[in-house]
C-alpha cells in the first residue's frame, strides 16, 4: 500500500532495502538501512548508489511502476553496492562500477519478471545479484577464519549475525535491527528467520565449524530460505526443507572456490518450489496440435495440456524413437562415460595430487547436470513417484547423492562409479533388444542348471575342507597352515590353479596331495560348463523349434524338419 507520508522515490528506494529480505515495508527498509549505518558506515554509500542505479534504470526503461515502487528493481542493486564497496578499495572506478551493476540487476530483474509472470513460475531472488558478483569475485581462496570460542552469549547472539551477513554485516547489532524491521513488516517470517538462522548456526557448530557458526555464515542462507518459504501457511515442512537445503548446499561452493553469497538459498528454494509443484498435478484443457505428442502423453498418462513444452520435454527425456531423443541419451551417455572417467583418474595419486582441485569442478559440474536431469525428469513425468521409485529412478539419484556426501566424507567420492549402471540405457537408445532376448535364453540355461550346479558347489565345498583339513594336520602352524580356514583358503586357492604361492606345502606328503589337488581341479573344471551348455542348448532348441503342424497341431520338431515327426504332414506351406 501506498505510504502517503514518504515521496514515491524514498518509498520505492526503502522497499528496495527490505526486498532483500522478501519483504515490502518502508520502515523496514529504513532499520535495515540504519543497520548498515551502524554495523558498516563506508559501506553505506555504496549500497545507496546501487539501489539508486536499479530505480533510475527502471525508471527510464518505462518499467511498471507498481513493481518500481515495490522495490523489485533495486534490491540487487543494494546488494551490489554492498559487495563492491567491500572487495574493491574505493576509487574513480568502483561508483561506475557500481551504478553499472544496479542498472544491469534491474534489467535482468525485469526480463525474469517478464518471462516468469505466472504463480508456479520460480522467483528470481537474488539470481542477478549472484550471477553478476560470481562476474566480479571470480575464483576466491580459501580462507582461514580466526578461531573463536562458543560461549554462551556468542551463540545466543550468532543468529542475529547471521541475518546481519545477508547483507555483509557481521556485529549482531546490526542483525537485531533486521529482526525488528522483520517483526515490523511480518512477525511469521521474523520468527521463521530466527528459527532458519538458529538451525544454522548449530549446523555450523555441528560441522566443528565455530568461527563460521558465530560469525553467522552458515546461518543467512537458511534464514533467507525460511523467509522466502514463510508464506505457505499450510505447509511448514516446506520452509523446514529449505532451511535443510540451504545448509546441506553451502559447503558445495566451499568445496569449488566460489563465494556462495545467497546462491545456497536460491537453489534450496527452486527445488522446494519445483518438488512441491510437481505433486500437483496441473489441470490439462486444449488438445494436442501434434499426433506424435498425443500418442506418447496419452502412453504416458497426459489427458490434454496448455503445457506442450512439458510434453515435448518427456518425449525427448524418456522416449528414444524421436530425434530429440535419441540426441538427449546420445550426449548422456557421453557425459556418464566422461564423470566415471574423471572418478578413476582421481583415485590415481600423481593424478590427484596435481589435479585435484580441477577434477573437483569437473565432478561438480557433473552433479549439477546430473541432479538437473533428475529434475527433468520428475518434472516432466506424468507419475513423478513412480519414476523415483523406480529400478532407473533411483540409480539416477543414487548418481547424485555421492557428490554431495563427497562434501562431508572425502572417500564418497568413489562411490560415483555407480553410474556406471546408469550405462544400461544404452540398450534402449542403441536398440539392442535382441540382445536381451538372447540374455534370457542364459537365464534360462542357469534356471535349468540351477540343481546340477548346487550338487557341484556343495561337492566342491566337501572337497576343499577335506584337502584343507589335511594340510592343516600334514604341514601344521610351523609351515603357515596355522588353522583349518588357512588350510581351507589354499585348497580353494589350488584348487582353482590360480595359485598365489602365499602358502606353500613342504612335506612330501603335503606336496603329494598339493599334486592330487591340482589335477582334481583341472578335472572338474570342465563340469560346470558342460552341465551350462547342455541347458543352453536347450533352451535355444526349444524356442527355435516351435513351428506347429496344421495337421496334428504338434508345436515341436527337429531344427531342420520339414515334415511332421507324428503325422508326416508338410510344416511350411509350398509356395505355386
Amino acid at each position: 500500500m501506498h505510504n502517503h507520508t514518504c515521496p514515491d522515490w524514498a518509498e520505492a528506494l526503502l522497499n528496495g532495502f527490505s526486498q532483500i529480505f522478501l519483504q515490502r515495508h518502508p520502515l523496514c527498509g529504513l532499520l535495515c538501512l540504519l543497520a548498515i549505518l551502524i554495523g558498516a558506515p563506508d559501506l553505506l554509500g555504496g549500497a545507496l548508489l546501487g539501489g539508486v542505479a536499479g530505480l533510475l534504470t527502471a525508471q527510464r526503461r518505462g518499467y511498471p511502476k507498481a513493481e518500481r515502487q515495490a522495490g523489485l528493481y533495486s534490491y540487487n542493486g543494494v546488494l551490489l553496492g554492498l559487495l563492491i564497496s567491500q572487495h574493491f578499495a574505493w576509487s574513480a572506478l568502483v561508483p561506475p562500477l557500481i551504478l553499472a551493476g544496479g542498472g544491469l540487476s534491474a534489467i535482468l530483474t525485469r526480463q525474469w519478471l517478464k518471462h516468469a509472470s505466472r504463480p508456479h513460475n520460480l522467483p528470481a531472488y537474488t539470481a542477478p545479484f549472484v550471477g553478476l558478483g560470481w562476474l566480479l569475485l571470480g575464483h576466491v581462496p580459501q580462507t582461514t577464519l580466526a578461531p573463536a570460542q562458543a560461549d554462551m552469549f556468542a551463540v545466543l547472539t550468532a543468529p542475529f549475525s547471521g541475518l546481519g551477513q545477508i547483507m555483509l554485516l557481521e556485529q549482531p547489532l546490526a542483525g537485531l535491527l533486521i529482526a525488528l524491521g522483520l517483526l515490523l513488516a511480518d512477525r511469521r517470517a521474523a520468527a521463521w528467520a530466527m528459527i532458519g538462522a538458529s538451525l544454522g548456526v548449530l549446523a555450523g557448530l555441528w560441522l566443528n565449524e565455530p568461527s563460521g557458526a558465530l560469525l553467522g555464515l552458515h546461518s543467512y542462507n537458511p534464514a533467507l530460505a525460511a523467509l522466502a518459504l514463510s508464506p505457505l501457511r499450510r505447509q511448514p515442512w516446506l520452509p523446514l526443507l529449505g532451511i535443510g537445503l540451504a545448509i546441506l548446499l553451502t559447503p558445495g561452493f566451499t568445496a569449488l572456490h566460489l563465494p556462495a553469497l545467497t546462491a545456497p538459498f536460491i537453489l534450496a528454494c527452486w527445488l522446494v518450489r519445483a518438488g512441491h509443484r510437481l505433486l500437483h498435478k496441473p489441470r490439462m484443457d486444449s488438445p494436442f496440435e501434434s499426433p506424435r505428442l498425443a500418442r506418447y502423453s496419452l502412453q504416458a498418462g497426459f489427458m490434454d495440456s496448455n503445457n506442450d513444452w512439458r510434453q515435448r520435454l518427456y518425449i525427448m527425456v524418456f522416449q528414444s524413437d524421436t530425434v530429440a531423443g535419441r540426441r538427449f541419451d546420445g550426449i548422456l551417455l557421453l557425459i556418464i562415460l566422461a564423470s566415471l572417467v574423471i572418478v578413476m583418474l582421481d583415485s590415481i595419486d600423481q593424478i590427484h595430487q596435481n589435479y585435484a582441485d580441477v577434477l573437483a569442478y569437473i565432478e561438480w559440474g557433473f552433479t549439477l547436470i546430473f541432479a538437473i536431469e533428475y529434475g527433468l525428469r520428475l518434472y516432466c513425468s506424468p507419475k513423478p513417484l513412480r519414476y523415483a521409485f523406480s529400478f532407473y529412478g533411483l540409480v539416477d539419484l543414487l548418481a547424485i547423492v555421492p557428490g554431495i556426501l563427497a562434501l562431508y566424507y572425502s572417500d564418497a567420492q568413489y562411490l560415483l562409479i555407480i553410474r556406471i549402471i546408469r550405462m544400461l540405457r544404452i540398450f534402449r537408445v542403441l536398440k539392442l533388444s535382441p540382445y536381451l532376448k538372447q540374455a534370457n535364453y542364459l537365464m534360462a540355461a542357469l534356471r535349468g542348471s540351477k540343481q546340477k550346479i548346487v550338487v557341484f558347489l556343495v561337492s566342491v565345498c566337501t572337497l576343499v575342507t577335506v584337502f584343507g583339513t589335511l594340510m592343516y594336520v600334514i604341514e601344521g602352524p610351523e609351515h603357515g597352515f596355522t588353522s583349518i580356514p588357512k588350510g581351507i583358503y589354499w585348497a580353494i586357492v589350488t584348487l582353482t590353479t590360480v595359485g598365489f604361492g602365499d602358502i606353500v606345502p613342504k612335506t612330501p606328503l603335503g606336496q603329494v596331495i598339493s599334486s592330487l589337488v591340482m589335477i582334481t581341479g583341472y578335472s572338474i573344471i570342465a563340469v560346470p560348463t558342460g552341465i551350462f551348455t547342455a541347458e543352453l542348448a536347450s533352451a535355444m532348441r526349444g524356442e527355435q523349434l516351435r513351428t506347429e503342424c496344421p495337421a496334428c497341431k504338434k508345436d515341436s520338431h527337429e531344427p531342420n524338419a520339414a515334415f511332421c515327426s507324428r503325422c508326416g504332414s508338410n510344416l511350411f506351406h509350398k509356395l505355386e
